[in-house]
């Protein structure tokens, strides 16, 4: 151990490392260093890591305001990498550390679970937030000070859910009643987070490489944007409209175009009915028109111009959010339709396409019919195509 880490990260996949882990690499902050544990019991991404001493590089591409970007940015900030099944014991000095302010999350949607079969004394066995009830308890014994918690999940009210999950496994452990007053003192947080991350560009890995001055077998491709809201649990923003973190890690300095709000649910429409909602109309206009790619969609007409307006003019004004905060936010997600690195099949898109487009388009046009207003173009003909396979 060559640092005092002060960020424990649980998760080792091309998402963190492509995004929060890249985001804190780009503070340059010397104070900054993570111990990332994989987990779940395979140790390939770790093994991995060590042997590169927790540094990868990850290659941006794609437009930015319609211009393409090209970048490779070495990450250096992974200072442990451990295991949390065979290295518990170093991951329990972490979690008594005082040097201990930040722990990340991302264990994919199923990754926070309550199992009422788990125990306390066979943990690390059990679910991520088992071994993270541990390790807060370790550390509420050290009387350590409460930790600031950020799990990024794919899920609603992540931070709520997860911290709901530790209180229940301190009264299944039947735990000191003032363990849960130190968790409800830790801030936890419900985040959102939206960057493409393709992974490990095999293709380009040998020309990347001759860039570096390491061998590289761990380098993460994403698109250049990246957003993150983030909600206090039981926190609201202070008068300078920031939540507790941004004084221990400042999220507005990472590059990842991170906003904090006391409400996530616009946002989260915003991405649902934005960015999902016209990956659906493109499949569903699109594969019956002889159409293979995202980026057709929005390069060729007539269908460039009819995702433009289903958009901008059809589904932004049905969103609770500035308009022209959503006109950006449109646009921006155009330029990563129109990324020419990254060929986005139609056909994976349109997998599961009866329940996406319910929960994407569907609520949108049930707003127009809910106020008695015409159906607009690009939804009626898309709700046509649906009323046709699906009676919906």
């Amino acid at each position: 151990m060559n640092k005092q880490i002060n960020i424990l990260q649980f998760g080792e996949g091309n998402f963190l490392r492509g995004f929060i882990d890249w985001g804190i690499n780009n503070l340059q902050d010397e104070n900054n260093a993570i111990a990332v544990a994989s987990p779940i019991k395979s140790n390939f991404i770790i093994d991995l890591l060590k042997k590169q001493n927790g540094k990868y590089s990850v290659l941006i591409e794609g437009l930015e305001n319609g211009k393409e970007v090209q970048r490779l940015d070495v990450v250096n900030v992974l200072k442990e990498c451990l295991n949390a099944y065979t290295d518990f014991s170093r991951l329990i000095e972490i979690a008594e550390s005082e040097e201990l302010k930040v722990i990340l999350s991302n264990t994919t949607e199923a990754g926070i679970a309550y199992d009422e079969t788990d125990r306390y004394e066979r943990v690390p066995e059990g679910t991520f937030p088992a071994k993270l009830t541990v390790l807060l308890h370790k550390r509420f014994l050290k009387n350590s000070l409460p930790v600031e918690i950020i799990p990024c999940e794919l899920i609603d009210k992540n931070g709520a859910t997860l911290r709901k999950v530790i209180l229940q496994y301190a009264k299944l452990w039947n735990l000191e009643p003032e363990f849960s007053s130190f968790v409800q003192k830790c801030h936890f947080y419900n985040t959102l987070v939206d960057r493409i991350v393709p992974g490990y560009p095999k293709e380009q890995a040998d020309e990347v490489n001759r860039k570096l001055d390491f061998e590289d077998n761990l380098i993460v491709k994403a698109e250049p944007f990246a957003f993150m809201g983030i909600e206090g649990v039981d926190q609201t923003l202070d008068n300078a409209g920031n939540l507790a973190i941004e004084y221990i890690l400042p999220f507005s300095k990472l590059g990842l175009g991170a906003i904090y709000t006391d409400n996530l649910t616009p946002y989260r429409e915003r991405k649902v009915h934005l960015l999902n909602a016209p990956h659906t109309a493109m499949s569903m206009l699109g594969l019956p028109n002889g159409k293979e790619t995202v980026l057709e969609m929005v390069v060729e007409e007539p269908f460039a111009s009819k995702i433009k307006t289903l958009m901008l003019e059809e589904i932004a004004p049905k969103i609770d959010l500035p308009k022209e905060e959503l006109e950006i936010f449109a646009n921006q997600v155009l330029d990563r339709f129109k990324n020419p690195f990254n060929r986005h099949e139609l056909a994976s898109i349109a997998l599961n396409e009866q329940s996406k487009y319910e929960v994407r388009l569907l609520p949108i046009i049930q707003r127009y019919l809910e106020n008695g207003e015409k159906v607009p173009a690009v939804l009626s003909e898309v709700a046509e195509i649906a009323k046709k396979r699906w009676e919906v």
